[in-house]
């Protein structure tokens, strides 16, 4: 029961029955019927509708966009690791990565999706490396809708091509099982920088976001927003990612290290285009890879501050190729 201010007919305030004995569509298409008799029935209206939605009376489901057959490439990665130089060089061949981009060449559409359901899960999984079945299923379910929402606003207005398509986003590396519940064929770019450069990048957002998630110490003032703190995240997200994209088929994944693609543009670019079914297009793709001067930037750093992230991302360095520098005892 709700009650209704005197405002809206009678003086005091009265109980509103729940069930209404009058017709809403009917009273509100009478000529007669007075603006403040209307405003009141709306009012009614409203009250039973929550009261109804309260008790568990669920609205009717909005029919589920359709979405294409052909499953998307996405590109994703830690932040900063150089995801907008693929976007740019799959948009520069012919793939379809949406019109409402920001000017990291994120898919604007997909951010409701990422802000709301990566920290949601991975308060819950504390890793990147799981399935969706075995997440809660009220949290699976919901994060799949929106997803799937999400992807249909993206698409608004150029779902009718038969070209490649899909979205870059950076935090896509912490929804892989999402994506793969709603496309289970689909194809990932997954985008490494050295961790050592990671570490000192201005670009330390999914830190700042994340960290806590993953790590019991993340309040120590010590680990919180530094180099090493990102070092670790790198690590683990990285080599997580990794493994769960190691259980599926070869075809569907492809690594690919920013220094490689800065030292041997037509080669890398070569490697990305023939991955999405666009191999012509290489040379002119290739011309979008400008390698940036912060390139190396952990090299100007001193020989104790490059050991410590050496031995807190080692693996991790070793695991993609990365040599250290200097003897890390392990």
């Amino acid at each position: 029961m709700f009650v209704c201010p005197p405002h809206l007919g009678n003086p005091g305030y009265h109980l509103i029955p729940e069930r209404p004995s009058y017709d809403f569509n009917e009273l509100l298409s009478r000529g007669t019927t007075s603006n403040l008799k209307k405003w009141r029935i709306i009012f009614l209206e409203m009250v039973r509708r929550r009261n109804e939605k309260g008790r568990g009376m669920k609205e009717p489901a909005p029919k589920e966009a359709s979405l294409p057959a052909k499953p998307p490439v996405v590109v994703g990665g830690v932040g900063g690791s150089g995801t907008r130089a693929v976007q740019r060089i799959l948009a520069a061949a012919g793939v379809n990565m949406g019109t409402r981009l920001n000017p990291s060449g994120d898919a604007m559409a997909l951010m409701p999706f990422y802000g709301s359901f990566v920290p949601r899960t991975l308060a819950h999984t504390h890793g990147v490396d799981f399935d969706a079945a075995t997440l809660p299923h009220v949290l699976r379910d919901e994060g799949i809708a929106r997803l799937r929402a999400c992807v249909a606003e993206h698409l608004e207005g150029n779902s009718g091509s038969d070209a490649p398509w899909g979205w870059k986003n950076p935090r896509s590396i912490f929804g892989l099982a999402y994506i793969a519940a709603l496309f289970p064929e689909f194809r990932y770019i997954h985008v490494i920088r050295d961790g050592r450069d990671m570490a000192f990048s201005g670009n330390q957002n999914q830190v700042v976001q994340f960290f806590r998630f993953f790590f019991e110490d993340h309040d120590s003032p010590q680990v919180r927003v530094s180099p090493i703190a990102s070092m670790r995240q790198w690590a683990k997200v990285n080599l997580e990612a990794a493994a769960w994209l190691g259980r599926r088929p070869p075809d569907l994944q492809l690594r690919v290290r920013f220094e490689d693609l800065c030292r041997e543009p037509l080669s890398e670019v070569g490697r990305i285009c023939a991955f999405v079914g666009r191999a012509e297009y290489t040379e002119t793709a290739a011309r979008m890879v400008e390698a940036p001067a912060s390139l190396g930037r952990w090299r100007r750093q001193q020989p104790d501050v490059i050991a410590g992230l050496e031995v807190a991302g080692g693996e991790a360095l070793a695991a993609f190729g990365y040599p250290l520098s200097t003897a890390v005892q392990q």
